[in-house]
């Protein structure tokens, strides 16, 4: 009998199901987009140093999942993240890209990743044929 009188319902704690690993793989494709752009928002966004790193321990994580047959996961991961570095932008001169890097850490950190990412899962870029990631 449950506070209010009634009987109470006998309800089984979980509902077993035949999983398939490509629900999972799925699943995450379906979420990856949404989550790097989340990344990149709170990268942008925030001042603390703490923060900027979680976020790349978050890519980091999404990269190794993304490894595995999700190159265009890939893709938009590094794309996402090289406008943090300076880089990529044309009309800044080398004096304002070094003004950029010695003053802020955000350009740092992003072209860390960026490039340790690119290293660290080559092959899986590689394996995407034409990399899609010049058109960032």
């Amino acid at each position: 009998m449950d506070p209010v009188g009634k009987p109470a319902k006998n309800i089984q704690p979980f509902i077993l199901c035949d999983f398939d690993r490509r629900l999972g793989r799925d699943m995450f494709a379906a979420i990856a987009g949404p989550s790097i752009a989340t990344l990149a928002a709170v990268f942008e966004h925030s001042d603390e140093e703490e923060i900027l790193h979680e976020c790349i321990e978050a890519l980091f994580s999404i990269a190794r999942i993304a490894q595995y047959g999700l190159e265009d996961t890939l893709d938009e991961l590094l794309c996402s993240f090289c406008k943090f570095t300076t880089l990529l932008n044309p009309y800044a001169s080398a004096e304002e890209t070094l003004y950029a890097f010695s003053h802020d850490i955000k350009p740092k950190m992003a072209m860390m990743a960026v490039f340790t990412i690119a290293n660290t899962f080559k092959d899986s870029i590689e394996a995407a044929g034409e990399p899609s990631s010049s058109a960032c």
